[in-house]
């Protein structure tokens, strides 16, 4: 594979990191069954094939699970009664 291959394969796990790391965000303290989906089936991805998916995605992946049930789902991230 060449170099150019492998930048694009890392800058695109780098973004879906981001995306899900924003949509973990908006959705924070819900639980939300189809975000959780979504982090587990990025947590699994470990192995030689998958040597683009670096320590940093890993974060971003325990960082979304663990906003998602912030404070076991009793907590947000705003502060009003609507959120």
């Amino acid at each position: 594979q060449t170099l150019l291959d492998q930048t694009g394969r890392s800058t695109a796990e780098n973004c879906i990191s981001v995306k899900l790391l924003s949509l973990a965000v908006v959705m924070a303290g819900t639980g939300d069954l189809v975000t959780l989906r979504i982090c587990r089936a990025l947590r699994r991805r470990v192995g030689p094939q998958y040597h683009q998916f670096t320590y940093g995605n890993h974060m971003c992946t325990a960082m979304a699970t663990g906003l998602l049930f912030l404070g076991g789902g009793r907590f947000t991230l705003k502060t009003t009664p609507d959120a």
